[in-house]
């Protein structure tokens, strides 16, 4: 599984590069590896930065990381994320609860946190993340008017006006968000209400296999591909060859000089210099 370097990470910053990670998501047993690669990944890129790009790859690498609490903990991934970012490396710590973080990473989960300018929230209803929700979006203040009436022989009738302060949106509010709407933090402004994009209203939609099933990436069978590929190269290199395409350094001249003696004996109708 790991005998070959089939991904040549420390490259992903040179040149435009799709890189997708795929693992079992019913079984943990190989998260390690995940966790291994990820942690090799921002090493090196981090490493080619200092040492060849004067700190700052020339090709921004975005890790989308879809699923991160099943992904297994990454190294000094609290440390990695406050690093990254100059020298243009970014991650998208995506997660289905906020406590899947804390699980995984412990107290280091407030400094992962706090170091995403950004955090895009698409709905929940769990009681817990409506409540981080709201005390997030924080307080306003709005106007209260109350009013007292006493009846009676002395009654009476009394107006207060006063200042208070209630949740931007309450965990309550939080919980019935319309499936269409998200909530968007960013980091310095105030944070704000927004539509989701309609997927079949992208203009990339008609390149999703959702759209056309011809679109549908095969990992199986590019596998297959990848691994035939290979045992054809390993047997040129060993100077094995199954068709004319591969052939091996040490065979070419002498099959060179055989199609010459062949091209030669169809010419002389197959005669040899005695006219035998």
């Amino acid at each position: 599984m790991t005998k070959y370097d089939e991904m040549e990470l420390d490259k992903i910053g040179d040149e435009k590069t799709a890189l997708f990670i795929i693992i079992d998501d019913k079984i943990s047993s190989f998260n390690f590896l995940c966790a291994i690669m990820y942690s090799q990944l921002f090493k090196d890129l981090c490493d080619k930065a200092d040492n060849v790009y004067h700190g700052r790859l020339p090709i921004h690498v975005r890790c989308i990381l879809d699923e991160f609490a099943n992904c297994g903990q990454i190294p000094d991934f609290e440390k990695i994320i406050s690093v990254i970012r100059s020298r243009e490396i970014s991650a998208n710590v995506i997660v289905q609860n906020p406590a899947q973080i804390k699980k995984l990473y412990g107290e280091n989960a407030k400094t992962i946190e706090g170091c995403c300018d950004s955090i895009l929230f698409l709905g929940s209803s769990e009681s817990e993340v409506n409540k981080y929700i709201s005390d997030k979006v924080g307080k306003t203040t709005i106007d209260h008017r109350g009013t007292s009436t006493s009846k009676g022989q002395n009654g009476s009738y009394s107006v207060s006006d006063q200042i208070i302060s209630r949740e931007l949106i309450t965990p309550a509010e939080v919980g019935l968000l319309p499936n269409d709407e998200c909530i968007l933090f960013i980091r310095g402004i105030r944070p704000f209400k927004s539509k989701k994009i309609r997927l079949n209203k992208c203009r990339n939609h008609q390149q999703l296999a959702d759209f056309n099933s011809d679109m549908y990436f095969d990992i199986k069978k590019y596998n297959k591909v990848m691994k035939e590929r290979k045992e054809a190269e390993e047997r040129a290199k060993n100077g094995f060859f199954d068709d004319d395409s591969i052939v091996s350094a040490e065979k070419k001249p002498k099959m060179e000089i055989l199609d010459i003696f062949n091209a030669e004996n169809k010419c002389s109708g197959g005669k040899n210099s005695d006219g035998a």
